[in-house]
């Protein structure tokens, strides 16, 4: 795992949008898929996003992580943040594959998955994901290490939450294959749960679910020891 400290949450948001521009509209010869989370940390870096003109590769597709089992139109729905990224980037519908969050809990995981196969079977290559850390030390809907292990051989699984909403989240199936993954941890209450991330990673759900991926990123704004 690589780390990358910032003197700030602005700068690392500036380099996230920064990042992310140069992966939507960079020269491809062939389909590739990026990954996108929901959460606070990156959503600065998506409305920077929404401003730009520059229009998306033809050979970008778009999806993400996890999402709430909530209305379209809900504050709390990942995919109403990417709505105006999406628009920005002139991306057809048919190259941004959402939860379908009209569908029963089951239903939406299992279409849900179906469409991440889909691009698999075409070849689509995985070249970026972005994920988050949550203070409790879960990536994408991925709560505990029954979730991690829940996704073995799926690409995508329904989580049920003690509290609502519900949520399907992308698997470490996904995860393994994906050529890069920036995980962002912004804010001081992150701090404990980065350290674990770097001294004990398979002891929490984030560290379980991508300690088969290819290259991994830990974006932080917080001081921490480089152990490795």
């Amino acid at each position: 795992m690589q780390l990358k400290t910032f003197a700030s949450r602005e700068c690392l948001i500036e380099a996230l949008t920064d990042e992310l521009e140069r992966s939507f509209t960079r020269a491809a010869e062939a389909d590739y898929a990026v990954i996108l989370s929901g959460g606070n940390t990156p959503l600065p870096a998506y409305q920077r996003l929404a401003a730009l003109s520059a229009p998306a590769s033809p050979h970008l597709h778009l999806t993400l992580s996890d999402e709430r089992m909530v209305p379209a139109d809900d504050p709390r729905c990942n995919a109403r943040y990417l709505k105006p990224v999406t628009a920005a980037l002139q991306l057809p519908s048919n190259r941004f594959l959402p939860v379908n969050t009209a569908f029963p809990l089951e239903e939406a995981a299992r279409a849900f998955d179906a469409g991440i196969r889909s691009w698999m079977q075409r070849s689509i290559v995985f070249e970026l994901a972005v994920l988050g850390l949550g203070p409790d030390g879960h990536t994408a809907s991925l709560f505990s290490a029954d979730d991690v292990r829940r996704g073995t051989g799926a690409c995508a699984i329904s989580v049920r939450r003690p509290d609502p909403p519900d949520r399907v989240s992308l698997t470490p199936t996904v995860f393994s294959i994906t050529r890069r993954i920036l995980i962002l941890a912004a804010g001081e209450e992150k701090a404990p749960m980065i350290q674990t991330l770097l001294h004990n990673p398979r002891s929490i759900p984030c560290g379980l679910a991508i300690q088969k991926a290819p290259s991994v990123e830990l974006w932080t704004d917080q001081p921490v020891e480089k152990s490795f």
